[in-house]
């Protein structure tokens, strides 16, 4: 709860050595534009914890380490305003992205891309995003929650899921109404 409903913070700067982002780290701040994390650990795994992020409706923008492990449940839920692409492809340390972790993340658009050392999505991770193109799935990923990709409705190529994956959760595609690819 370090900077939990500061409502009238506008960015954020992070610079030093620290093994994450504690959970409720910035819960609610409505005014939050921009946040940038400089972690020098750079051999060290970063987390973002659980609520994180939770409701910084103003977040247009974040740039956090490149040894990111964990993007935590809810980490960016109802995160509105984040804008462009979501590159994950660039965490090569990245395993799980929780439950919720961008719910509501409607402005976020492009293709979105995983790295090959993911192994989890977690339930509703990507509900109501807008992301568009083909969805490649790594092999390394061994479980799609339930609802993970529900009313992602601009996705328009083919959805690839790799060898690894071993569960598919309920409703993981429902909605995703304007995939036209193979699957």
């Amino acid at each position: 709860n370090v900077f939990s409903g500061c409502t009238s913070l506008k960015s954020l700067t992070l610079i030093g050595s620290f093994p994450n982002i504690s959970k409720n780290f910035l819960r609610g701040c409505s005014s939050l534009e921009s946040v940038s994390i400089d972690n020098y650990r750079i051999n060290d795994t970063f987390e973002i914890c659980d609520d994180a992020f939770y409701m910084c409706s103003s977040l247009a923008s974040i740039q956090y380490p490149k040894t990111t492990k964990r993007i935590g449940k809810n980490a960016f839920f109802c995160c509105s305003s984040l804008v462009g692409t979501l590159d994950l492809s660039l965490y090569n340390e990245l395993e799980e992205i929780g439950s919720q972790a961008y719910l509501g993340c409607k402005s976020l658009v492009g293709e979105l891309s995983f790295p090959k050392s993911l192994i989890t999505i977690g339930d509703k991770a990507f509900t109501e995003c807008k992301f568009y193109g083909s969805l490649f799935i790594p092999d390394s990923v061994k479980s799609i929650g339930n609802h993970a990709f529900f009313g992602c409705t601009n996705f328009n190529g083919m959805v690839i899921i790799g060898d690894g994956c071993e569960t598919i959760g309920e409703s993981a595609f429902a909605r995703c109404e304007g995939l036209t690819g193979s699957i």
